[in-house]
């Protein structure tokens, strides 16, 4: 699932980091096997430097969330997964509107 709308009108560094937020307000939810890639992060290992740290390929033009499934999930797990998500990104959106608020630089 693409969050490009996920700090849209926010500094970068204030998007990159209520987009990193997601993953672990889903991880204090007991969410496993999901992970956020902002694919503006950039490593360098051994002197090779990775653009787009964690994503598929170095120039995807999106942020994402990818999650895991596994065998003997049922439907209630996944709605349980949906409305943990929807929840965080629920949070992440109001905290922005505040900041813009009471920010409006």
């Amino acid at each position: 699932m693409t969050l490009d709308k996920v700090g849209v009108g926010l500094e970068e560094a204030d998007r990159q980091k209520a987009l990193t937020e997601i993953g672990s307000m889903l991880f204090k939810r007991n969410v496993e096997g999901s992970r956020v890639v902002t694919s503006a992060e950039t490593k360098t290992i051994e002197n090779h430097q990775f653009r787009g740290w964690g994503s598929h390929c170095s120039k995807y033009p999106k942020p994402y969330i990818t999650a895991a499934a596994t065998i003997g999930m049922e439907r209630s797990d996944v709605d349980t997964f949906v409305k943990k998500l929807e929840d965080c990104l629920k949070k992440v959106k109001g905290r922005r509107l505040s900041k813009t608020v009471e920010d409006p630089d």
